[in-house]
């Protein structure tokens, strides 16, 4: 009897929720932040087709080798919303995709003591980066770091040591931190400087994903927290990023299939690969404006 009295007390309450969630969404799509995202969906069919799976891929190699997301579907986005939809937007889906890959492993402790001084001064810096989001030029900051990577891998083609040892893991983790958060808050680009770092300190396949996805799901958390701070967190924001979700858990659930086939090798080769297609995208943005 007592419980059929609180339950009987709380449907009204209830009721009053479900019919506020129910606004929510007519609300968002009416506002006037939803119109041209609704104009470009509704004007050009093809382009939504081709960018779902554009999301499809990204989400796929994020699936693969843990990384490379925020880098290929954040153009993809930007084609049909501004720049701050666009961290949103992508920012979700690769948060998502980052506590999966988290929970895949069964070493996170020894994985956030390991990288721990990289990740305080990271977190700490993606908050500035996110602060600065409308300060600095984002085409120089992507052709510095795309030079900045470019000219890393450069040192390991020619046989060039890039290995951050045990000694000089003690000033260049903090240093590498700092350098990936600001990057990161301000333009959701964390790969390229993660990356460095944890092929400069040495690690294995099923580390390198549970590392970065780590360090990612922090950084991402801080960023969008920042964010929200700031108000620009808003309803179309956030159905844009779940419509976003929908062709990134389908590429997502391929790409996590793919990784098991991948050897320690042929791994790290993607990974390189990765990196320097990123840093070529970045220096090509960057000239492009």
């Amino acid at each position: 009897h007592r419980r059929f009295a609180a339950a009987h007390a709380a449907a009204p309450a209830c009721r009053c929720t479900l019919l506020r969630a129910a606004r929510i969404v007519p609300e968002a799509l009416a506002s006037r932040e939803a119109r041209p995202l609704l104009a470009a969906l509704a004007t050009s069919p093809a382009a939504a087709a081709l960018g779902a799976l554009g999301l499809a891929f990204a989400a796929f190699v994020k699936g693969a080798i843990g990384a490379g997301f925020p880098v290929i579907a954040a153009p993809v986005v930007a084609s049909f919303v501004d720049p701050q939809t666009t961290i949103i937007a992508v920012s979700v889906p690769g948060l998502a995709m980052n506590l999966l890959q988290i929970s895949g492993g069964d070493r996170l402790v020894g994985i956030l003591r390991r990288h721990l001084p990289f990740l305080l001064v990271a977190v700490a810096s993606t908050t500035i980066g996110a602060l600065l989001v409308r300060r600095l030029d984002p085409d120089v900051v992507r052709f510095v770091l795309g030079l900045v990577t470019l000219g890393w891998l450069a040192l390991g083609v020619f046989k060039v040591s890039v290995a951050i040892t045990p000694a000089r893991e003690r000033w260049a983790a903090p240093l590498l931190g700092a350098v990936a958060g600001v990057i990161g808050g301000a333009t959701t680009i964390f790969f390229p400087v993660i990356a460095i770092y944890l092929l400069g300190v040495g690690v294995e396949r099923r580390h390198f994903i549970q590392a970065i996805s780590c360090i990612f799901a922090l950084l991402q958390t801080i960023q969008l927290g920042a964010l929200a701070v700031f108000g620009a967190v808003t309803g179309p924001r956030l159905l844009y990023a779940l419509a976003v979700s929908v062709p990134c858990a389908l590429g997502f659930a391929v790409g996590q299939a793919s990784q098991r086939r991948l050897d320690q090798v042929r791994f790290m080769r993607a990974v390189r690969l990765l990196l320097a297609a990123t840093a070529l995208q970045l220096v090509y943005r960057g000239l492009a404006g």
